[in-house]
C-alpha cells in the first residue's frame, strides 16, 4: 500500500508503539514513518503526532496523514537521459527537467525520474529501492534533487530534512513587484477544500510553512526572486507567492490564466507551458563532508528572462 495524502477514522482501539502501529497501517517502513513524524506530516484528532513511543489509539480517532515522499515501490527500470550533477558512493544529485514526475503515483506509474534513476543505478524490477528519494519537487518545477544511495546517507539526509538543516534555494518569476524588497512568510499549510490539488495558508492548520524571499530584479509587471525554504511543504513557494499577492508566473493552478500584455512574452509563456520556478541550490553535510550544489537556469526560464531584460 502506498499512501500520499488521506484522512480516516480508526475502527477499533489499539494500544502499542505509534511507529509500529502506523507503519503497518500505512504500509511504510518505521524509518519512513519516523521521518514523517518529524516533519509533522501526521495529525491525530487535529493535533500533531510527533512521538513514536507507546500510545493508546481509540476507536473513532481521526488520522490525517500526508506521507512525503512515497517509498519502497518495486520500480520498473526505464532508461532515461539524466543530467547528473554529482555522484559518489553515498549520494546522487540530478538536475530534473520540468514536465517529469519525480516518483510513481496514481496516474504516473512509468516515465518518472525514479524509474530512470533505478535504471541508472542498476536496480532490478524485483528489487525495492530502499533507501532512495528523500524529497521531491513538483512535476513542472525544474532543478536539483538529491538521492541517497545507501542506508547511512538516507538516514542522515532524512534527519537533516526533518530538522530543516538543508539549504534549499529557488529562483522564480512572479507577477508584479512586492512592496518590500525581502521578507519572510510564515503560515499554516493545508489542502484547499474546494480545489483538492491546491494548498492554502490555513491560519488554523498545525502544519507550518516558512519561506524567506528576496527580490533580485524587476521588469515590466514581473519580478525575479530568490526563495529559501525553511520548511518544505507541498507547493510551498507557489502557495506563499499567491498569499503574498504575487503568484508565480504561468502557474495556472494558483493564479489562473494570466497575460502580461506583451504579445511576444505571452506567446513564449504559452509555449513553455509551465510555472517559472527552478530549484537552484542544495547544501548539506553528511559523513562529515560538506556538499554544496548550484545549477544554472534552464533554457526555457533563461529565454523568458532574456526577453524581460530586453523589453
Amino acid at each position: 500500500m502506498v499512501v500520499d495524502s488521506m484522512t480516516f477514522s480508526l475502527v477499533k482501539d489499539e494500544s502499542q508503539r505509534a511507529d509500529a502501529f502506523l507503519s503497518e497501517l500505512l504500509g511504510i517502513s518505521r524509518s519512513r514513518l519516523k521521518y514523517n513524524l518529524d516533519q509533522q506530516n501526521i495529525l491525530l484528532n487535529g493535533k500533531i503526532l510527533s512521538k513514536a513511543s507507546f500510545k493508546k489509539f481509540k476507536k473513532g480517532d481521526v488520522l490525517d496523514v500526508e506521507i512525503d515522499p512515497l517509498e519502497q515501490l518495486a520500480l520498473t527500470p526505464e532508461p532515461m537521459d539524466l543530467e547528473i550533477v554529482f555522484e559518489d558512493a553515498d549520494i546522487l544529485v540530478v538536475n530534473k527537467p520540468s514536465g517529469v514526475v519525480v516518483h510513481p503515483a496514481p496516474g504516473h506509474y512509468h516515465g518518472t525520474l525514479m524509474n530512470g534513476i533505478v535504471a541508472y543505478l542498476g536496480v532490478g524490477e524485483s528489487d525495492t529501492l530502499r533507501p532512495g528519494m528523500v524529497h521531491r519537487i513538483d512535476k513542472n518545477t525544474s532543478g536539483l534533487l538529491v538521492i541517497a544511495k545507501n542506508s547511512s546517507s538516507f538516514e542522515q539526509l532524512s534527519h537533516l530534512f526533518a530538522q530543516h538543516s538543508i539549504k534549499r534555494e529557488y529562483r522564480a518569476l512572479i507577477w508584479g513587484r512586492p512592496k518590500e524588497d525581502r521578507g519572510t512568510i510564515e503560515t499554516g499549510h493545508a489542502r484547499d477544500r474546494r480545489v483538492r490539488k491546491r494548498f492554502y495558508p490555513d491560519p488554523e492548520a498545525t502544519r507550518r510553512a516558512i519561506t524567506h524571499w528576496e527580490v533580485l530584479d524587476s521588469y515590466q509587471g514581473i519580478s525575479l526572486i530568490t526563495a529559501r525554504l525553511e520548511t518544505g511543504r507541498t507547493h510551498q513557494i507557489r502557495m506563499h507567492m499567491k498569499y503574498l499577492g504575487h503568484a508565480v508566473v504561468n502557474d495556472d493552478l494558483y493564479s489562473g490564466v494570466r497575460k502580461s500584455g506583451n504579445t511576444h512574452l505571452d506567446g513564449l509563456l504559452r509555449k513553455v507551458g509551465r510555472h517559472m520556478l527552478h530549484a537552484t541550490t542544495l547544501g548539506f553535510t553528511i559523513n562529515k563532508q560538506e556538499y554544496y550544489f548550484t545549477t544554472q537556469l534552464p533554457d526555457d526560464f533563461s529565454t523568458i528572462l532574456s526577453l524581460l531584460k530586453s523589453s
